[in-house]
């Protein structure tokens, strides 16, 4: 199973950001073994209210409302409850495509990867475009000690990450951060990965 972490703050759909985008997104993929944990985080837009609209649809979505802030607090308290043998990070205001889980699923089987780094690509609303950012094959493995592309960003999003890799390399996200927490976590995969 995969457990999907997504921190929420302000993402209502009255706002610049648009919850329902994302957890639309997440309903249409092709592999269906995910628990989603939506991690409330002091929202004080209709936030709440389009995530219990989520939980009601799909009992695999979970609301947890907590009582600390910050982006870093709400991903740590997810990662201690969630269910699953792999994790993902998405930002509410990001989409995936429908086949993300499916293919990161069948690579982590075919070749024993420890995380899984997806392309990304810039959506502008007002012309309904795309512009790819990183991009990669359809399967580009690669070896830390052998070979690095530069261009893979250090984020925890666009990435599926074994828990059992974490786990063994005592992985954690540092508590009470509130920026680049991600960009430390991310550096620390990159350095214990060996494929």
């Amino acid at each position: 199973m995969i457990s999907i972490i997504i921190p929420l703050h302000n993402l209502g759909s009255k706002g610049d950001y648009c919850l329902k985008r994302c957890l639309d997104s997440i309903l249409a993929q092709t592999y269906s073994d995910y628990e989603v944990l939506l991690m409330e985080n002091g929202s004080t837009d209709d936030t709440v209210e389009v995530a219990k609209n989520y939980c009601q649809k799909d009992n695999r979505f979970k609301l947890h409302i907590l009582d600390t802030i910050g982006i870093s607090n709400a991903k740590i308290k997810a990662m201690e409850i969630m269910q699953g043998d792999y994790v993902c990070f998405i930002d509410g205001d990001d989409s995936i495509s429908p086949d993300f889980f499916e293919h990161g699923i069948k690579l982590f089987h075919k070749h024993n990867v420890d995380f899984v780094a997806y392309s990304w690509a810039f959506y502008y609303e007002d012309s309904h475009k795309t512009k790819p950012i990183i991009t990669f094959k359809n399967t580009e493995i690669l070896f830390p000690d052998k070979n690095i592309r530069s261009d893979i960003s250090t984020t925890m999003w666009a990435k599926l990450i074994k828990v059992s890799f974490l786990k063994e390399n005592n992985i954690v996200i540092e508590p009470n951060k509130y920026t680049y927490e991600d960009y430390l976590f991310g550096n620390e995969i990159f350095l214990a990965a060996k494929k």
